[in-house]
This record gives structure tokens, sequence and C-alpha cells, in this order.
């Protein structure tokens, strides 16, 4: 993400997925928080959802990975 642009583009793109309850982009650190609807965080789900969302904001053109919370 270069600018705020970008940033908004990105939790745009989260948020527009039914699975999302609520997206925060940091754009200085270039990441992306992601709470799922009706979910701890927590589980294979979870995982699989990260992962697709992932994979979407790469088609998107915004190249990503799934990061466990509080893990680098």
């Amino acid at each position: 993400m270069m600018c705020g642009g970008c940033a908004a583009r990105v939790k745009a793109v989260l948020s527009s997925d039914d699975r999302v309850e609520t997206a925060a982009v940091n754009m200085v650190t270039e990441t992306a928080a992601v709470r799922l609807r009706g979910s701890d965080g927590g589980g294979d789900g979870a995982a699989v959802v990260g992962e697709d969302l992932a994979r979407w904001l790469t088609e998107c053109g915004f190249p990503s990975k799934r990061r466990v919370s509080g893990r680098t």
C-alpha cells in the first residue's frame, strides 16, 4: 500500500466479503486486521477465510499473505 487510497481500497475489498464483520487497515505497517462474523477468530475456518482473503487481495493487486494475530 503506497497511499491512503490504496488503504481504502484494501479495506473496501475486505469489507465486501460477507464473512468479514470489520476490517481495519494500517498503511504504515501495511497490515490489516479482520474480525470475522460469528467467530472468535480461531480455528481452521478462520484460517481458510484468511487464506481466501489474502488470495483475493493479491488478485486485486495487493500482494498479501495471511498472518496470525500477534505473530510476525
